[in-house]
């Protein structure tokens, strides 16, 4: 348990240090970028795919053999269209990809459950690094992900989004890959609404890599 425990924080570490690096932009600056409906990473060949709505920000994209990261945004923002509180959605998704795993064990809910309630665990979903800074709101297992809704009172360097997020984590082609709901502050979403999009989200990734629908975008 001790060694799985230590492959997990190896995992998790590379994500958060993966997503912390990342400028993301905010609503303003997501203009008259690139984008897709769906995306393939090259090297770990996993899809990723959002909700109806949603486009990869290409941009966004970091596709590398130890770890991958792209976000997801309002399809019309991407395009250039100015976007006002009445649209939907109007939350960014992003998604992080592991180093492949030695052990599909590192997903398994009941050792995901033990991982993220120490402090090891609760630091891997802080920006700042630091555990004191996050509470685990909910936590809970469904089909082949396991859903986590925090609160992050890290220090926001992007000042955009809302502190409060939902995650999913997933096994996908054996990766760990972490699925997140961010909302904008300008634009808060309501618990349900954040639950029902990574819901969403993370049932459509599971099912985009069970076929072939995707576009491949990354070089």
């Amino acid at each position: 348990m001790v060694l799985l425990f230590r492959r997990m924080c190896l995992a998790f570490g590379v994500l958060t240090l993966c997503a912390c690096q990342m400028t993301l932009p905010t609503l303003s600056a997501l203009k008259h970028t690139k984008n897709a409906p769906s995306v393939t990473f090259s090297h770990s060949g996993i899809v990723l795919r959002g909700p109806d709505g949603y486009c990869v920000d290409t941009q966004s994209l970091r596709d590398e053999a130890t770890t991958g990261f792209a976000l997801m945004a309002n399809c019309d923002a991407l395009k250039g269209r100015t976007l006002s509180a009445d649209d939907a959605p109007l939350a960014v998704l992003t998604a992080s990809i592991s180093a492949p795993v030695s052990s599909p064990a590192v997903a398994d809910p009941d050792v995901l459950a033990a991982f993220f309630s120490t402090d090891s665990g609760r630091a891997a979903l802080a920006r700042s690094g630091q555990s004191s800074d996050v509470t685990l709101i909910d936590s809970y297992a469904r089909g082949d992900a396991y859903y986590i809704h925090a609160l992050d009172r890290s220090p926001n360097p992007m000042g955009a989004f809302s502190h409060e997020y939902w995650r999913a984590v997933a096994l996908i082609k054996g990766r760990i890959v972490t699925l997140t709901v961010m909302p904008f502050t300008a634009y808060p979403l309501s618990g349900a609404q954040m639950k029902r999009q990574i819901t969403y989200f993370t049932e459509d990734v599971l099912q985009a890599n069970l076929d072939d629908r995707s576009v491949i975008v990354s070089e």
